[in-house]
């Protein structure tokens, strides 16, 4: 009987541990996420200085993917494809595409992502082409 006592508590305890420890990987993916986007941008800046043209970075809020266009080159992409972690959505994207000028201007905007636990993290860009990375806790329990 102790056995079984012991093996229920400890399933208990293990039960209870498992949701904060979710949340704590969805939030590590998530921030994650917002690191790869902001390191995307800054990518962006830099290639439409060193080409000389316009990169314009193509968010697909459906597919979860970004990816870096020369607009002077449109089939040819820059940069790989990048998708987003499970568990990771857009929750917004600029109106239009970010666009990268040759001179590291950008038309500046904001792009926000969200995992299931309903925490936001913003990647913005000014118009002189510097991004910052911010984060909001909303929720804490997974979003269907």
């Amino acid at each position: 009987m102790d056995v079984l006592m012991t093996v229920g508590l400890v399933a208990v305890v293990a039960g209870i541990a498992v949701t904060p420890f979710q949340e704590a990987v969805s939030r590590y993916r998530l921030n994650a996420a917002a690191r790869t986007v902001a390191t995307e941008l800054r990518s962006a800046r830099s290639l439409a200085q060193a080409r000389g043209s316009i990169i314009e970075i193509d968010f697909d809020a459906s597919a979860r993917t970004l990816r870096a266009i020369d607009l002077s080159d449109p089939a040819n992409p820059v940069r790989a494809t990048k998708q987003l972690a499970d568990g990771i959505t857009f929750e917004s994207v600029p109106g239009t595409n970010l666009r990268f000028f040759p001179r590291g201007s950008v038309r500046g905007g904001s792009v926000q992502l969200r995992n299931e636990y309903g925490h936001t993290v913003s990647v913005t860009m000014d118009a002189s082409g510097r991004s910052t990375v911010s984060e909001r806790a909303q929720g804490s329990s997974p979003q269907s």
